[in-house]
């Protein structure tokens, strides 16, 4: 199993998680996708597509119209154009006017999480819970730590409106008003991935860490590959703003103008799936390939099923500018009355297939709880090299070596449980500690290590 392989699985969101603007004709669109999750690529989406972002598990989502309840969740910033979710169902909102990011937990508690550069717009959150906003009006990207530490991570193109993040966590935005990407890594260090077509917004990834973004003034798609190499990969509709993907590498944009949504094959293949409300600005998609649009003109949200039958969801606040999706199949939109709405289908098919959802999601948690557990302690153990092999393999290790803990006893493993353990590299070893930076549970870690040299007999 390669560790590429190994963090998607654990990391890689479950629903496409996308930026949005306020502008009528600059949007934006972004992030992580879950694919490994959902056998695609991805912060947050990989996913319906997102990528590296907050542990995310599949979701049952349903396939057919359903009725469905709108309430106000909670209230935000000014102008909250773009918004993003945690893998605990927070939610987090780019707030255009105020220069910062608000927090709404799934009780509706809503804070200030922390500050941003001028005029952020597009939002995406990793793994670790940071969150980064493109800040249009500074030419930068900010970041804040779950703890509310602001800081500048890094300077864009000119304009940047969407934003996404890929599996290593570099950052990436759709530069408006340069027609470009650039590319943050964590360190901070900024470059110019590659150009687009017109007036870029909306921008996604897949699994191969291609970019693609929806150009609102030349209405077409444009692909990015790692190694910058820029081609137009379909036209769309008219004034795409905000972009999706699908597992099978199918892009799927909102049309602002023509009130539709455009798919394109791999291939280049462009057809439009269906209608949507008016002025259809963010978009998303579901573990069923179901597409979903806030509808700016029409407070509304539309369902899109993969067939092409259309219908509205649910309503909204006023002039909603970015939707999203959690475990349980809940829409959110973020909305100009500066709220965030959340739709929760209320049919009895709908609810007994949110509640199956809603147990895998917990089961899957708690197994990606000790997962990441055990990804966050084996590099602060000093003087051992340690493999995971397969996951299932190292949570049985765990629990054992928990076991033995407890017990006092020295653990007995088989001889190639043994050599699983050893078989670590340093290299992996090294992308581990890279990719889980942040705060670890000391006494965890401590514990963890006294079972390794038990079980060495150390």
């Amino acid at each position: 199993m390669s560790f590429r392989k190994l963090k998607a699985q654990i990391y890689w969101p479950a629903t496409d998680q996308k930026v949005r603007g306020s502008n009528p004709f600059g949007r934006t669109s972004t992030i992580n996708r879950s694919f490994s999750l959902l056998s695609y690529c991805g912060d947050v989406k990989y996913l319906v597509l997102k990528i590296v972002t907050c542990l995310f598990v599949p979701i049952l989502f349903i396939q057919q119209a359903h009725a469905s309840v709108s309430s106000t969740l909670g209230a935000t910033g000014v102008k909250p154009v773009d918004i993003t979710i945690d893998s605990a169902g927070n939610i987090y909102t780019s707030n255009f006017t105020n220069n910062n990011v608000s927090k709404i937990t799934s009780a509706g508690v809503s804070t200030i999480l922390g500050t941003t550069g001028t005029s952020p717009y597009g939002i995406t959150i990793d793994s670790a819970g940071n969150i980064y906003t493109a800040n249009r009006g500074a030419n930068s990207v900010s970041k804040i730590t779950a703890l509310g530490i602001s800081t500048i991570l890094g300077t864009t193109g000119d304009g940047p409106f969407g934003i996404t993040i890929d599996s290593a966590v570099n950052i990436y935005t759709a530069n408006k008003a340069s027609n470009d990407v650039s590319k943050i890594t964590p360190a901070g260090v900024s470059t110019i991935l590659g150009t687009t077509g017109d007036q870029p917004s909306g921008i996604t990834i897949d699994s191969a860490g291609n970019i693609y973004t929806a150009n609102i003034g030349s209405n077409n798609v444009s692909k990015i590959t790692p190694a910058g190499v820029s081609t137009i990969l379909g036209t769309t509709g008219d004034r795409p703003i905000d972009i999706t993907i699908d597992p099978a590498g199918n892009i799927y944009t909102s049309n602002f103008i023509s009130n539709n949504v455009s798919k394109i094959t791999p291939a280049g293949v462009s057809t439009i799936l269906g209608t949507t409300g008016d002025q259809p600005i963010g978009i998303t998609i579901d573990s069923a390939g179901n597409i979903y649009t806030a509808n700016q003109g029409s407070n509304n949200v539309s369902k899109i099923t993969p067939a092409g039958v259309s219908t509205i969801l649910g309503t909204t606040g006023t002039n909603p500018q970015a939707v999203i999706i959690d475990f349980a199949g809940n829409i959110f939109t973020s909305n100009f009355d500066s709220t965030v709405t959340k739709i929760i289908v209320t049919d009895s098919n709908s609810r007994e297939i949110a509640a199956q959802a809603a147990a895998q999601a917990a089961k899957k948690a708690r197994e990606q709880k000790e997962l990441t557990e055990i990804l966050a302690i084996i590099p602060k153990i000093a003087g051992l090299t340690l493999s995971l092999g397969e996951m299932t393999k190292a949570i049985i290790i765990k629990k054992s070596v928990v076991s033995g803990l407890a017990k006092k006893q020295p653990i007995k493993v088989t001889a190639s449980e043994l050599k699983q353990i050893q078989k670590l590299g340093k290299k992996l070893a090294l992308e581990i500690a890279e990719s889980n930076k942040g705060s670890v549970n000391e006494g965890a870690v401590a514990s963890f290590a006294e079972g390794v040299r038990i079980l060495y007999g150390k």
